[in-house]
């Protein structure tokens, strides 16, 4: 029986050391191909810890994966019966583990290649993707036979090893000293060694998610854990955010009180409650209005722009030139992903990643941006690129209000000669279907339009002409293969885009009477450039235009405009409210864009990462970052300058903000406590 249990620890050893070594080979190809100039420029202090907490994790994650191989090395010292079964499950096991540690490794390096960072929610979110657009985007964008081959033959080796191991043990344990008491030691080492390991060490807490923050350098950070610990972490976060609590109406009024909102324990929802002004003008008039969410239209990528060497614009450079013309710079996503921004634009409220396949998808949100338009006689259209099964999205926007939801098929029916790209048609024919709209719909419209094109894989229609691209600054800056297929994609919806607010401004049935609103979800994916701290405000930059016809703008009372206010996502639509709509009710969390900063109490960009006020620029502290960091900002760059040691205003606003956010959509989807 001794024989049984050195065998099987020594065998355990080797395959705990095999699966160490996959982690960290695994660590270094990430740093070397992906992040070599953001782990150069930390200290060896902090690389020290760096591989201190990795080892750490990666014992925690190992110790954790193989404890029942553990428990049956023990187990097996006790029978025959007991060995033969342990036997037959390790062999298998192990196997299992090997290819689990080893495909997590693969995906999540991809993963960070194309995101940058390690697995977060976002890809549990794959699930209730289009699984054909999933399955082709994976096999446009990676190499998927080079990966299953590899993955198939390293399998092949492993099992080899295994094998030869286990023949050449039988041999070799005979010659080792196998006293009971040298049994009964390794035995108590195993039972007190390996709790401690799963615990991560003895300090007075167990290793936690938080200990990945050894730098500054967000990128580095997000490499200490693994790729199976980092999955585990998706998948905990996920089960975590399927319920949303009762609020605490102490802690509500708490965050209305902070921003001076008034606040009813009986009707909280009052503090949000925001009226348009009366305006007969706009009575009569009623003008249509069109909003598109464009997919990764990125401040950054517009900024590479050279019209004779780099065009990026195309007929959107005219467009924006327009009078009428209003373009918000100092500008930032609220979201960083399409569903994440999404969502929070279409509720106007944020916090809800996922929200559209959640319990809580089909309640109808008081704060949902289509009620407002019905109340004053719109009919309102959602129509996305995608299909309407992407994220359930198309149940969600009908729960929350909306007339008319439109995807990919009704596109492709309603439009002649439609080609669908990977994610749904591409985007001409997205605007084609909203032209069709406007010009066909007697009623005034709201239309919501979500693209889909620049996305990866990326790819333009076939008879598309590709744009010649050489560029010394964007290869200078941007280490990505595929740089000029995502400048080719992102040139072709920005020429969409503006051949279709040309058609409504030329038009001279629709130029005076129809609003359009257009930005970005997020930046582009895969441009990690921004190492310093006080860049992050370049990831998450995306521009705001809003075109307004002159009869609207002379409407508008008191009129405001000032290109670099700061302000974000929850700011758009209470802008679009107060331009078209008469003594309307509305429920808002953000400013309108056309009024005095002083009018309103939520002056302020916010992202969840990031708060960008007159104060400063405030860069949270969260996993990544190991602390808090705060910069004066520079509003004609929009870039954080001088970090300040204590500038505790922009973050406490920032931190009060998301806490109102929570607040508020944990009481409109489940109440207060009673």
């Amino acid at each position: 029986m001794q024989n049984n249990f050195l065998r099987s620890l020594v065998e355990l050893l080797v395959v705990f050391l095999i699966l160490l070594s996959i982690f960290m080979v695994a660590r270094i190809v990430t740093i070397n191909n992906l992040i070599p100039d953001a782990y150069s420029s930390i200290s060896q202090t902090e690389k020290l810890l760096y591989w201190k907490f990795s080892f750490l994790f990666d014992l925690k994650t190992l110790t954790i994966l193989l404890a029942p191989c553990a428990l049956g090395c023990i187990t097996c010292s006790y029978s025959k019966t007991l060995n033969l079964i342990y036997c037959v499950f390790s062999r298998y096991f192990y196997t299992l583990a090997f290819l689990c540690s080893l495909f997590a490794s693969v995906c999540n390096y991809y993963y960070f290649k194309t995101y940058g960072h390690t697995f977060d929610v976002m890809i549990m979110g794959l699930m209730n993707e289009g699984f054909s657009a999933v399955v082709i985007s994976i096999w446009d964008g990676y190499p998927v036979i080079l990966i299953i081959l590899s993955l198939v033959l390293a399998a092949v080796v492993f099992r080899f090893v295994h094998s030869k191991y286990l023949q050449y043990s039988k041999t070799f344990i005979k010659d080792v000293n196998r006293s009971k008491p040298l049994i009964a030691s390794l035995i108590l080492i195993i039972l007190i060694v390996w709790p401690v390991l799963i615990r991560g060490g003895l300090g007075e807490f167990p290793l936690r998610r938080t200990e990945v923050a050894v730098t500054t350098e967000s990128k580095v950070n997000s490499t200490v854990a693994n790729g199976l610990i980092s999955f585990f972490w998706t998948v905990t976060h996920l089960n975590f955010s399927k319920t949303i609590k009762p609020v605490d109406l102490e802690k509500l009024e708490n965050s209305a009180r902070y921003f001076d909102l008034p606040f009813d324990p009986k009707e909280p929802m009052l503090s949000l409650k925001q009226i348009t002004g009366s305006n007969e003008s706009l009575e009569k008039m009623k003008p249509d209005v069109v909003f598109a969410l464009m997919e990764s239209m990125s401040t950054d990528m517009l900024n590479m722009d050279d019209p004779d060497k780099f065009d990026v614009y195309s007929s959107l450079r005219n467009v924006i030139k327009l009078p009428g013309m209003y373009h918000f710079n100092n500008f930032i996503s609220e979201g960083d992903g399409t569903i994440d921004t999404l969502q929070r634009i279409i509720v106007n409220n944020g916090n809800f990643l996922d929200f559209s396949v959640s319990m809580y998808a089909r309640q109808l949100f008081r704060t949902s941006i289509a009620l407002p338009f019905k109340a004053a006689g719109y009919k309102t259209y959602f129509i996305s690129a995608g299909m309407s099964t992407w994220r359930d999205l198309g149940n969600f926007v009908k729960a929350q209000g909306f007339d008319v939801f439109l995807d990919q098929n009704d596109i492709v029916q309603a439009v002649p000669d439609t080609e669908v790209s990977t994610w749904g048609v591409y985007d001409q024919y997205l605007f084609e279907m909203a032209d069709m709209i406007l010009k066909k719909e007697k009623t005034p419209v709201m239309i919501f339009l979500l693209s889909v094109t620049n996305h990866p894989p990326y790819k333009v229609p076939e008879n598309y002409p590709h744009v010649p691209r050489a560029y010394a600054p964007v290869d200078k800056k941007y280490d990505n293969k595929d740089i000029y297929d995502m400048y080719d994609t992102f040139h072709y919806a920005n020429d969409q885009l503006g051949k279709f607010v040309s058609n409504i401004v030329s038009d001279p049935a629709r130029k005076d009477n129809t609003i359009v609103a257009f930005t970005g979800d997020h930046n582009v994916r895969g441009l990690n450039v921004y190492n310093k701290v006080q860049d992050q405000i370049m990831g998450h930059q995306v521009p705001l235009y809003i075109y307004l016809p002159e009869p609207v703008r002379k409407s508008i009372n008191g009129f405001h405009f000032d290109s670099n206010r700061f302000a974000s996502h929850k700011d758009i639509m209470p802008t679009l409210f107060n331009a078209c709509l008469s003594n309307t009710e509305y429920y808002s969390l953000g400013c309108n864009l056309f009024d005095s900063p002083e009018h309103c109490q939520f002056n302020f960009a916010f992202n969840g990462t990031l708060t960008v006020s007159d104060d400063g620029l405030c860069i949270s502290e969260d996993i990544y970052y190991s602390e808090t960091h705060s910069y004066k900002i520079d509003k004609t760059s929009f870039r954080g300058i001088n970090e300040i040691n204590d500038n505790s205003k922009v973050c406490d606003i920032g931190e009060n903000y998301s806490d109102l956010l929570s607040n508020y959509r944990a009481y409109q989807a489940a109440g207060a406590k009673q």
